[in-house]
């Protein structure tokens, strides 16, 4: 009775499992980040021990040694992969200005109104609310019901938030002529940015730096 070749087996073995893994990749089945084609040289070589490992006892321990390094690599590319955790979403609203609420058109804050949106659940949502905000994406269907911002300004950020004792210090880039252009401009502005921010119950009162920086 021939005695079976044990380095043989489990190199088909190893095959057959690498080709499997590629196929399933291949159908959606798996997402493995990793590249197979990188296993050829590899493939090679154990090809080439496995033919010399007949009569050879350490050819056969080596061949065994790369089936053991192509194992270790094909687990860790697969159990060593991001876990899609489900982001966490918390609801904001964002205040932008809408002309049909604004009768006398005196750009007063009970014309500045809140649209929904939601961000990510993290450490500072005071500092996402207001980049949000000063992004100025607004929805076609929110343009269509009359929403319009004065934002976004790419040169115009957020640069410092700070909170102390229910005041809120909000410092932004100053942009020449950005932040200016008449009283009822500037009010928009303002009310967009003071609105959205008083809408965490721990904001009482908002302070915009530099203090030039709002001015009709």
């Amino acid at each position: 009775m021939t005695k079976m070749n044990l380095t043989r087996v489990f190199a088909g073995l190893m095959l057959i499992l690498i080709g499997l893994l590629w196929f399933f990749e291949s159908l959606g089945l798996l997402n493995i980040d990793f590249d197979f084609s990188k296993l050829w040289p590899l493939l090679i070589i154990l090809l080439g021990l496995a033919i010399l490992s007949k009569n050879n006892t350490v050819s056969q321990v080596i061949c065994l040694l790369v089936i053991i390094i192509v194992l270790a690599v094909v687990l860790f590319a697969i159990f060593n992969q991001p876990v899609n955790q489900e982001v966490n979403k918390v609801p904001v609203l964002l205040f932008y200005y809408k002309q049909s609420e604004d009768e006398n058109l005196a750009c007063g804050p009970e014309a500045v109104l809140p649209v929904r949106r939601e961000i990510e659940a993290t450490q500072t949502p005071i500092k996402d609310t207001i980049n949000l905000l000063i992004k100025g994406e607004l929805t076609e269907e929110e343009r269509a019901q009359g929403f319009t911002t004065e934002f976004p300004n790419p040169d115009f950020k957020l640069v410092g938030v700070n909170l102390k004792d229910g005041v809120l210090y909000l410092e932004f880039t100053e942009v020449p002529g950005f932040t200016t252009g008449g009283s009822c401009r500037v009010s928009l502005l303002t009310n967009q940015i003071i609105k959205t921010a008083k809408q965490f119950p721990e904001v009482k009162e908002v302070v915009l730096l530099p203090e030039s920086l709002f001015q009709p």
